[in-house]
């Protein structure tokens, strides 16, 4: 009930712009309505939305409907997210159609008698990293074969806010009056809804991050969303030990100089939340433990990698379990309610979380355990700009 009081189709003129309308008139597939039908990657849960949300911007510039289709060994998204704008949902492709899709797929498209018939065509953009630079300076439409009913995409990179800039499709762009600062969240927003359940195992964190504030409604809560990203190597040594104050103090030290300068800009909060995630159950523990009830996170859940790819799993049985996606989707999801955002520059994890935000309010740190320097500079005017935003790591 609260869950549904609270959301809110952020997907509005003012800040997405006028392609909704137009994009819901485009029909489910058919033989006069040609479809993009994205292949997800093994990839985790960050980097698949950040594939969805561009595979989506390319399907809305070339006016073709648009699908998220099922994978062996991945969890499907209708697991942890109702559609929203437009029903993506799939039924589940026979294998043939989704081989040329995989990693390391030879070939990597159909053969020349069903290419012939201009019913499918797969983009394989994993395989062919050439592809992904395509994307910001071609004419999409005939980057995609414009004759082909079917295009099968496979995608886990985010080229939103450079397929924005794509001098090929300036005009469609400015027709629909996007903001590209809010473009990636209005899609996500359009295409997803969280379902209620994933929010159970992080109930708590849930009613704090979408409360107004946490003793009354009186109160002003400043909520600030430190991710941390601990590496692969964490999957399969989880009783590692952390040094909070040598590895990972540049992310809290940065939360308080947020703190500091909002305070001396005049607004007199009330009190302060931490929401904290990571991989890593040391650290939230580690940093309860050293900040105290500022911190807000989830202690007695699952934590798992969405996809277990084999950098992150070497036990036979590599399958996420329900909770450990419902978890992932959820923190996910309510990390964007936070004003400020802390991200580990090497994650897609928080920084795709803090670009569904309506906030430009995005701190990147690189930890001493990623050789970087250890000192972090957060005021007011050292946010990380949006360009840097569009080339770090996996993008957006």
């Amino acid at each position: 009930e609260k869950l549904h009081k609270y959301y809110v189709l952020k997907a509005q003129s003012a800040k997405c712009g006028n392609w909704i309308s137009t994009y819901q008139q485009l029909k489910e597939p058919n033989r006069h309505n040609p479809s993009i039908v994205l292949i997800p990657h093994t990839s985790g849960i960050a980097d698949r939305i950040l594939g969805t949300a561009t595979a989506f911007f390319v399907a809305l510039l070339t006016r073709r409907s648009f699908q998220i289709g099922q994978r062996d060994g991945l969890p499907y998204f209708d697991l942890v997210f109702e559609p929203n704008g437009i029903d993506w949902r799939r039924e589940k492709d026979p294998l043939w159609l989704v081989e040329p899709l995989i990693e390391g797929a030879q070939p990597r498209n159909y053969n020349e008698s069903i290419l012939q018939t201009k019913q499918y065509n797969a983009v394989n953009t994993i395989e062919q990293k050439g592809l992904q630079d395509m994307l910001l300076h071609s004419n999409l439409t005939q980057f995609l074969g414009e004759d082909y009913q079917t295009v099968f995409l496979s995608l886990n990179k985010g080229r939103v806010l450079k397929i924005y800039d794509n001098p090929c499709h300036k005009d469609d762009i400015n027709r629909f009056n996007m903001s590209k600062r809010h473009t990636f969240g209005c899609f996500v927003d359009f295409l997803f809804k969280p379902r209620p359940e994933i929010f159970l195992p992080v109930f708590k964190q849930f009613d704090i991050m979408t409360s107004k504030s946490i003793a009354n409604a009186k109160d002003d809560v400043l909520k600030i969303g430190i991710q941390i990203r601990v590496g692969d190597w964490y999957w399969t040594n989880t009783q590692h030990h952390v040094d909070l104050d040598r590895q990972f103090y540049m992310f809290f030290d940065c939360a308080e100089q947020i703190e500091a300068f909002v305070r001396a800009g005049g607004r007199n909060f009330t009190s302060v939340v931490w929401y904290l995630i990571t991989e890593s159950m040391p650290l939230r523990l580690a940093a309860i433990t050293k900040y105290g009830s500022k911190v807000v996170t989830a202690l007695n859940t699952s934590i798992e990698h969405s996809s277990k790819e084999k950098s992150v799993c070497k036990e036979a049985n590599c399958t996420v379990s329900v909770t450990g996606f419902q978890t992932a989707a959820a923190e996910w999801w309510l990390f964007a309610l936070a004003e400020f955002h802390v991200i580990s520059r090497f994650s897609g994890f928080g920084r795709s979380a803090a670009m569904r935000s309506s906030n430009h309010s995005i701190y990147t740190i690189v930890s001493p355990r990623n050789n970087g320097v250890g000192v972090a500079s957060c005021t007011k005017d050292s946010y990380t700009r949006l360009d840097d935003i569009a080339i770090d790591y996996s993008g957006v």
